[in-house]
């Protein structure tokens, strides 16, 4: 109802339940005497302590780190897009460990995705949205943990841009975002009173 609202921070976005329900993942800054970068912090929600789990060799490769981060299925991992300081134009999507930031660090692919991401509930593959050279838009890819292959998901619509996807709980169905492809259409001006403009 409410009356129980607190304070867990009062900095950070983006935030995001662990599934055993004990940690909050949020994105903050570092800061130090020539710049501030992005980290990913976590809260314990019963100690109210926070730490970092994003090496800062790693962190500080970015400018931004972006919302919608996805917890593992086990609460051990989070996986995460982000910007790189060295071009504003590129990105990477990575994961990295709760227990061991260093040797848990991988970056996944550093092609365009999206926002999104879901981990499927058997914690081996994750999905989103990805850019697709070959069908001129987002499309939904599923990446492999365990080999690392980034494959595109079969059976989608691939004649509409395709985001923000999630497994269902159960593993078994996906739901997701999709909008047609922009086309062009003829067009003729309409004739201005008492004006003949065919020639325009």
């Amino acid at each position: 109802d409410g009356k129980n609202r607190e304070v867990l921070t009062p900095d950070g976005w983006g935030a995001q339940f662990s599934p055993d329900g004990k940690w909050v993942a949020y994105q903050s800054y570092e800061s130090t005497e020539n710049s501030n970068y992005p980290v990913v912090t976590i809260i314990d929600i019963r100690t109210k302590q926070k730490r970092t789990v994003l090496d800062t060799a790693q962190a500080r490769r970015y400018s931004q780190i972006y919302w919608n981060m996805e917890w593992s299925p086990d609460s051990r991992q989070i996986c995460f897009k982000a910007r790189l300081r060295s071009d504003p134009n590129r990105y990477e999507s990575a994961i990295t460990s709760i227990d061991d930031p260093v040797k848990g660090f991988r970056v996944l692919t550093t092609d365009t995705t999206d926002n999104d991401f879901s981990w499927h509930p058997d914690g081996s593959r994750i999905l989103f949205g990805k850019t697709s050279p070959k069908h001129g838009g987002m499309r939904l890819f599923v990446c492999d943990l365990k080999t690392g292959a980034i494959d595109l998901l079969p059976s989608q619509p691939l004649d509409m841009n395709i985001n923000s996807g999630i497994w269902s709980p159960d593993g078994k169905q996906i739901a997701f975002v999709s909008r047609p492809e922009p086309k062009p259409v003829p067009w003729k001006p309409a004739a201005a009173s008492g004006v003949q403009n065919e020639n325009r």
